[in-house]
């Protein structure tokens, strides 16, 4: 396999391919030994493009071509984007990161035992409460009424009254539903829906103008379909069905957008992680990608890979499957979208762009 890429790759003798060209051909590769429909990927350095590409078809049973400015749904890479709204409420003094879930809802009944849980916590996974992640576990809240805004309103109070799963503070613990209680305490802070809040303080800010919420194809005909798996097989899956991600969840998962305007939110980041003032100030940046201590870093999961730091997130709604990357050091960003919920080939994909694209990379041999 090694060579056959290599050479995909414009490592083997002969002319080299533009780097966009590296990247679909690498795509392809994958593509054709761990089959997915369709995928997108972007490749930047701090906001300078380097690559991009667009694979595939937009449904399995179809022959209409991928586009870069198609939309894909980013099921938990959307956290990122929600906890950077909630920074800039935290910068204007509506929020601190150490607010207590009883100072940010005064008039609620608050189990004892979450009476201290901090914002930082719900962001961070170490909250205690359980991870919502289910729709076995949905099923458990009672029936919800209203606008989006208040059913996570009536979502957070139920689940807030509630002893906790763990004991908070103690461990991670993915949770859907602290991400909700978060977005929760956002409306309430800013008196706005959520989904207005991501308009006007993330997607409009930083030009995201392909940004929105649901399925892309539920309002697009155009637009990419999902796929779930059967079995070993990939079923394209309605936009308009019946699986619909509900109002409690959108803040956890539900933002669909284009390659082009993820790379934009993944500019900011990037170059705010090297200390230059964005959408966020240098210091929010620096708390929201803190690597120690261990557990901090708030929508983003930071760590080590071949001795570089980076900051990551994955996630799919069983249709689609995303993943974002940026290394801190060199600010190199990577994003990749596909329209299948199989999330062994973006991790290989984003593997080879780490191993090509990265500083210090191998060169390419001569002759």
């Amino acid at each position: 396999m090694l060579p056959q890429l290599l050479l995909l790759l414009g490592l083997a003798a002969g002319p080299a391919p533009d780097p966009s060209g590296q990247l679909a051909a690498l795509m392809e590769e994958v593509r054709a030994r761990r089959h997915f429909p369709g995928g997108v990927a972007l490749v930047s350095r701090r906001g300078v493009p380097v690559a991009s590409a667009a694979v595939g078809v937009r449904r399995d049973d179809g022959h209409d071509p991928v586009s870069i400015d198609d939309r894909f749904h980013l099921g938990s890479v959307t956290k990122p984007m929600n906890a950077t709204m909630i920074a800039t409420l935290v910068e204007e003094g509506r929020l601190a990161w150490d607010s207590t879930l009883e100072e940010m809802f005064p008039d609620w009944p608050i189990h004892r035992d979450l009476r201290r849980v901090t914002l930082a916590q719900l962001l961070s996974h170490r909250s205690g409460l359980a991870g919502f992640t289910s729709e076995a576990e949905m099923a458990q809240a009672p029936t919800l009424y209203g606008d989006a805004r208040s059913q996570r309103a009536q979502f957070a109070q139920w689940l807030l009254a509630r002893k906790p799963a763990l004991a908070p503070g103690t461990q991670f613990a993915y949770s859907n539903a602290g991400i909700a209680v978060a977005a929760a305490a956002a409306e309430h802070a800013a008196g706005r829906p959520w989904e207005d809040l991501m308009r006007e303080r993330v997607f409009g800010p930083l030009g995201m103008r392909s940004a929105g919420f649901g399925w892309p194809a539920y309002d697009d005909p155009k637009a990419p379909w999902g796929h779930q798996l059967d079995g070993a097989r990939l079923v394209p899956h309605d936009p308009r069905g019946a699986y619909q991600l509900g109002a409690v969840i959108q803040p956890a998962g539900n933002v669909s957008i284009s390659v082009k305007d993820l790379g934009r939110f993944l500019d900011d980041h990037a170059r705010g992680i090297a200390g230059t003032p964005g959408l966020l100030k240098p210091a929010t940046y620096a708390r929201m990608h803190a690597l120690e201590p261990e557990g901090t870093a708030l929508g983003w999961g930071v760590g080590k890979r071949d001795g570089a730091t980076t900051s990551s997130h994955g996630g799919s709604a069983e249709t689609f499957y995303a993943t974002v990357l940026i290394a801190h050091e060199e600010g190199l960003e990577i994003a990749v979208m596909l329209n299948s919920p199989d999330a062994v080939p973006a991790a290989v994909i984003v593997r080879a762009i780490w191993d090509r694209f990265r500083a210090g990379a191998p060169p390419k041999p001569s002759g």
